[in-house]
């Protein structure tokens, strides 16, 4: 049935209702062709699915004819006159009573049961084989005799006599203090005041033992509100807080919206009502709504049951529509792999490798610290070559280091290395700097040592003539000279990154350091 046809249909019942409620309409008949009242309300006309016949009736809001069970009264935990001698075959292990077994013994487990010592066997209980209907079997009262609410009576009888005898005799001692007083012109008016309030302690104490209250307690919290609660209306004593309702003491609204959800100790009445299965609820009560627009018939007050089964097929229809969407698209485009939740030991992976630092950041021992690798592909070798290229920088040129060839991709690796020249003073570098730093490095040695020997000749010079010379040279070698400090920064190959340099700066050996070699 398409949707347009199901909503004509339920306008037409609509219409057809409304005609029967106006009287225009002939009243709707029954099974028995009685009329139907068109003003009964629809969850009480409608049948209930599992009593749902399929016509128009009102058999289900009536008394059943047929005779149900029998709900006569039968007398509870009613035992047999008798007198056992002897432990009976099939009878209770521990009382002895042959009318229930061991597991449904009610009496308090014995050290030693009846089958053991053969002696002091509980009579057996009249059982009475009724049938009861749903009702009758949870009718707490069925059974219970009336005459022993007698017991009950008697005993708080007993309990007012008590309590007017000590108060009595509470009354007597009081005349009799009283008089005494009177007597007595010397004693104090502390001491008359101590008298009587000493009395009616002890009336409040006596009088307390049968009215339940604990006369060590100075209040009693029967119905009082906390003190150290605040109330709800003094969260918040601006004039455009939360409403306040004093009739139904209720706050709906948050009045400390701004406050950070930790830190809230009252969201609002309404915050408690979203909890919970509130939202489930919800959930059922929209479903059965447009399921009911749609011509479906679905209803959550008249038929809460049915329309909570049929909630639970819809979302599992629509689950299992979604899984076969969310299959076809993976075997269209993959990706499936990357959905998967990683496995609990490998979330949880722990690592015990030891790895020391110096304090200039320099690994000592264990493993070194891995580089930070790039977005672009590394160590690609091309044409038998074991380096990459790149790792040679020769004639200001980029090459292979293991053949010390230059070019890319016309030269193949022959395998042959030329011996490198060893300095006097080698560099030692650290690890994952390139060859660029080195080229850098090294100009900066000899410029440091040319500005030294400057600086060394001019001291040491004591003429005006070897002076002026020298003045030229430092002013011509100082890092002063815009030019040669645009030198300086304008190295060759002087590519070099920010964190390759600092890193430099980190391990720079200081010969001129005098505390170098203090350790």
């Amino acid at each position: 049935m398409s949707s347009d046809k199901a909503r004509d249909n339920y306008k037409q019942q609509k219409a057809l209702e409304e005609a029967r409620k106006a009287g225009t309409a002939e009243p709707e008949k029954d099974e028995e062709g009685r009329d139907i009242n068109p003003h009964i309300p629809q969850y009480i006309a409608k049948a209930p699915w599992y009593l749902n016949k399929g016509v128009p009736s009102l058999h289900h809001q009536r008394k059943d004819d047929k005779e149900g069970p029998d709900n006569t009264w039968y007398q509870k935990g009613a035992r047999v006159a008798q007198t056992v001698t002897h432990f009976r075959k099939g009878a209770c292990e521990n009382c002895g009573a042959i009318s229930h077994k061991t597991k449904d013994c009610v009496e308090r487990p014995r050290r030693k049961g009846a089958k053991l010592t053969g002696k002091n066997f509980e009579a057996d209980e009249v059982v009475t084989h009724v049938q009861l209907d749903y009702d009758g079997k949870r009718d707490r009262w069925n059974g219970y005799d009336p005459a022993l609410h007698q017991e009950t009576i008697e005993r708080f009888q007993k309990i007012d006599e008590e309590r007017q005898k000590v108060k009595t005799k509470l009354m007597n001692k009081k005349m009799l203090n009283k008089e005494k007083l009177s007597k007595d012109d010397d004693s104090s008016d502390s001491d008359n005041e101590e008298m009587v309030d000493q009395d009616e302690r002890e009336a409040e104490g006596s009088t307390a033992v049968f009215s339940g209250v604990n006369p060590k307690n100075k209040t009693s919290s029967k119905n009082l509100r906390i003190r150290e609660d605040i109330a709800k209306y003094l969260y918040n004593l601006e004039d455009d807080s939360a409403h306040y309702d004093p009739k139904t003491h209720s706050m709906r609204e948050n009045p400390l919206p701004d406050l950070p959800a930790e830190n809230t100790v009252f969201a609002g009445d309404n915050a408690a009502r979203r909890t919970g299965q509130f939202q489930n609820f919800i959930n059922v009560q929209k479903y059965a709504y447009d399921a009911s627009e749609h011509g479906e018939d679905v209803h959550m007050v008249g038929i809460p049951s049915q329309a909570e089964l049929s909630f639970k097929d819809f979302e599992r229809k629509k689950q299992a529509q979604l899984e076969e969407q969310r299959k076809i698209m993976f075997d269209k485009y993959g990706g499936e792999q990357y959905l998967q939740k990683p496995q609990e030991i490998e979330q949880l992976a722990e690592t015990e490798n030891y790895v020391q630092y110096s304090r200039d950041g320099r690994v000592v021992a264990g493993r070194p610290r891995a580089i930070k690798k790039s977005k672009y592909e590394e160590d690609l070798f091309m044409n038998g070559h074991t380096s990459v290229w790149g790792s040679l920088y020769k004639n200001k040129q980029w090459g292979y280091a293991c053949c010390q060839q230059c070019g890319k991709r016309e030269v193949e690796c022959t395998g042959q290395v030329e011996t490198p020249v060893v300095s006097s003073n080698p560099v030692k570098m650290p690890e994952g700097v390139s060859e660029v730093a080195v080229q850098k490095i090294e100009q900066d040695q000899k410029i440091q040592s040319a500005q030294s020997s400057d600086s060394s000749d001019y001291s040491s010079s004591s003429s005006e003539e070897d002076e002026k010379p020298n003045k030229k040279r430092k002013r011509k070698n100082s890092p002063s000279n815009k030019k040669d400090r645009e030198t300086e920064r304008k190295l060759p190959g002087s590519d070099i990154t920010s964190e390759e340099y600092e890193q430099y700066k980190r391990t720079k050996i200081m010969s001129e350091d005098p505390m170098r070699n203090f350790v």
